[in-house]
């Protein structure tokens, strides 16, 4: 879609399954575009190198998952890389490693698609945002309070319906987390 818009001139694919992979060069094919996308049989980014592109998606997969590719492709914490993930659960672990790598997430953004709420961030290597401070929970909620989409506001909920479970769960065995309570706060005050 990005190549059909003119959005970017070319694009390049991958996934490390190759049923998936033979669906995207039939999309490719029925659209003629195979001249302008290739696609890679690849785990993560181990087939692409640095100079291939600057900006970088990462989509359909949870945080966890995310974690792991990005930890694999160190050369992606370069100045000029800007990641576009769109995580399907665990975005607390994406955002806490992109902060804790040298990223600014700089922008969130939500949808809904068949009913589902969806987001993604965009996260720049090497630059700061000092409009807002980064508070205890911000891998929790991150830039999402900053988009108006009903979407968000909705995956804003889901998050903290699920710290209060734990917070439940932690004090309930004797072990409250005074970190957990106050990213908790955070959620009552509209903090985030």
């Amino acid at each position: 879609a990005l190549v059909q818009a003119g959005i970017c001139p070319r694009a390049l694919a991958g996934d490390i399954r190759e049923g998936p992979l033979a669906n995207a060069r039939k999309t490719v094919e029925a659209a003629g575009l195979q001249h302008q996308i290739a696609l890679r049989l690849s785990d993560g980014f181990s087939c692409f190198a640095p100079e291939d592109a600057s900006v970088w998606i990462l989509a359909g997969m949870g945080g966890t998952l995310m974690v792991r590719l990005l930890d694999a492709a160190p050369w992606l914490c370069a100045p000029g890389t800007t990641l576009v993930c769109q995580p399907m659960r665990h975005a607390w672990e994406l955002r806490a490693w992109l902060c804790s790598h040298g990223f600014c997430i700089n922008e969130e953004q939500a949808c809904h698609d068949a009913g589902r709420p969806y987001h993604a961030l965009r996260a720049v290597f090497g630059t700061q945002n000092t409009d807002r401070p980064q508070g205890i929970g911000y891998a929790y909620y991150g830039e999402l309070p900053q988009c108006r989409h009903p979407a968000a506001q909705e995956i804003l909920a889901r998050e903290q319906r699920l710290l209060q479970t734990r917070a439940a769960a932690l004090k309930k065995n004797g072990q409250p987390n005074k970190n957990l309570t106050k990213i908790l706060l955070d959620f009552n005050e509209g903090e985030p």
